[in-house]
């Protein structure tokens, strides 16, 4: 039998942790509350379908999924590795210097979208606070 002073500790904790809301709720609540409940709930299904499709592909069992795709693995993994070479090599042999163009009507509008106070569900974690008119 598992001691007490082990299992307490270790129910709080399963506890604590199904009550915090994860990162697929966070968006679900983020985008119900920015766009409605229609883009929530086509959140809610996305993240569903994306969750659905990793528990089959987990299910099917990675090992055999590799087999058959191991030259496609290995195709994606030697493309990525290009790629970044490319950059790494764009950036060695760039001047450094930043070329600013003219602002277009469009990217001034979206300062005009932001609300006056930050909300709750601001742009990076930073940003997370109480309002302050409540």
């Amino acid at each position: 039998m598992i001691d007490f002073a082990i299992l307490l500790p270790y129910v709080a904790a399963c506890f604590l942790f199904s009550i915090i809301p994860g990162p697929s709720v966070t968006v679900v609540v983020a985008n119900s509350l920015a766009r409605g409940t229609k883009a929530g709930v086509v959140t809610l299904i996305g993240t569903e379908i994306a969750m659905l499709s990793m528990v089959v592909i987990i299910a099917l069992g990675m090992e055999a999924v590799m087999t058959v795709v191991s030259e496609g693995f290995t195709i994606i993994k030697l493309v990525g590795a290009a790629y970044l070479v490319w950059v790494g090599w764009k950036m060695f042999t760039s001047s450094g210097k930043i070329e600013v163009g003219p602002l277009s009507l469009s990217m001034m509008a979206v300062g005009r979208n932001r609300p006056e106070k930050p909300s709750c569900l601001g742009p990076a974690p930073g940003t997370l606070m109480a309002p302050t008119d409540v």
